[in-house]
């Protein structure tokens, strides 16, 4: 049975709480919270490639293939991994957009969740 595209959405909504509070910290100084940090943006990106393409389509400010080649990034070339630098613009200036959307998509996405 395919998971329904709401589960993918509310997991990203989730994840990206939770990784807000590292958007202004230093992630040099935390190696398992940087490894942690890229392991939720990892299953964000594989969550966001999950949507369906209705709901891309709606949200054009959202780099929906920058997120699919991240994702095959991570999962693929895991030995490359992003630096810091990059990792810190993604989550200053993809996540905001990607939130964005969703809550457009789903407002009332919090009374949503199981």
């Amino acid at each position: 049975m395919t998971r329904h595209w709401l589960s993918y959405a509310l997991h990203i909504l989730d994840t990206i709480e939770d990784l807000e509070h590292w958007r202004e910290r230093d992630l040099t100084a935390h190696v398992l919270a940087f490894r942690g940090v890229l392991y939720s943006l990892q299953t964000i990106a594989e969550s966001a490639h999950k949507l369906p393409s209705d709901v891309k389509k709606q949200h054009s400010s959202v780099d929906w293939q920058f997120w699919r080649d991240f994702r095959n990034e991570l999962a693929h070339d895991y030995m490359t991994v992003p630096d810091v630098s990059q990792i810190q613009a993604i989550l200053e200036q993809d996540i905001p957009l990607l939130k964005a959307a969703l809550q457009e998509q789903l407002p009332d996405w919090k009374s949503l969740k199981p």
